[in-house]
């Protein structure tokens, strides 16, 4: 993999990873389209962790809002109110990821191999964005307002999202979107899940000693790769914050239908 073709794949993984249009699926088709076959995972999640940094940077002050909050309910308040049982409902959602990648990883990791998996893969993104068209028209609901079960779900429509050509931010935000979720606060619950999930596969990634060898001997091919994704994601970050707010967001189910087609074309389908 040449420099360019780094920061390439970087700005394309910025630019998809909060449109859910798959930013894995895009990586995967980039590198079948460019003949790429000897890009560790380590990069990939590398990259998403620039997306990371954006997340915590846009939404530093709702963040700061949560912890604060929290504090103040456990410590002062003795009690769980809406920013406890928001954390709650985080960690139990990464949990459930968690647990479902424990079951599959291996699988998982085999199928970021094969561009071949993508039209099947983008088929089922185009359904999930697509449900959006019936979600209701003034939701008036609040994440931590649902119950736990519907939270477990979204644990699993995340875990789903760890094979590529599944949007991670499709498959949170539309099912709270179908539940009544308000789109702002589905956004900031969907967004905030990545922290854990692409921080927790980093370090996962760490303790494999050929995926740390990759980041010492090309520290400014990873570094450059890093500051890319990073400044990019922030940008599409705000991009959806926008679209969220327009009622608009099936619309990228034609998108991701045009994807499942030309992957289909090229690779054909496993």
């Amino acid at each position: 993999m040449s420099f360019l073709q780094a920061l390439l794949l970087s700005f394309i993984q910025s630019a998809t990873e909060f449109l859910p249009v798959s930013s894995s699926g895009h990586l995967l088709f980039m590198k079948g389209a460019l003949g790429l076959t000897n890009v560790p995972l380590i990069f990939d999640i590398l990259i998403h962790v620039g997306s990371l940094i954006a997340i915590l940077v846009f939404y530093r002050h709702r963040l700061a809002q949560t912890v604060s909050g929290l504090l103040t309910e456990v410590s002062k308040e003795k009690r769980i109110g809406e920013e406890g049982r928001w954390a709650v409902f985080l960690i139990l959602a990464t949990g459930v990821t968690f647990a479902m990648y424990l079951l599959g990883g291996d699988l998982i990791e085999a199928r970021f191999e094969r561009p071949s998996t993508l039209p099947v893969t983008y088929l089922l993104t185009t359904v999930i964005l697509g449900a959006t068209y019936f979600a209701p028209r003034t939701p008036k609901r609040k994440t931590v307002q649902l119950t736990w079960q519907w939270i477990v779900m979204i644990g699993f429509f995340q875990a789903m999202a760890m094979l590529p050509g599944v949007s991670r931010s499709g498959s949170t935000i539309a099912p709270l979107l179908l539940l009544g979720v308000m789109r702002k606060d589905a956004g900031y619950f969907a967004f905030s899940l990545a922290i854990p999930a692409i921080l927790g596969a980093f370090i996962f990634e760490l303790t494999d000693a050929a995926q740390l060898t990759y980041l010492t001997t090309h520290p400014v091919l990873c570094l450059a790769a890093l500051a890319v994704s990073a400044g990019a994601s922030y940008g599409f970050l705000k991009m959806i914050d926008w679209v969220l707010g327009k009622k608009t967001f099936w619309y990228f189910s034609f998108y991701t239908m045009g994807m499942a087609v030309l992957s289909f074309i090229l690779f054909g389908v496993s």
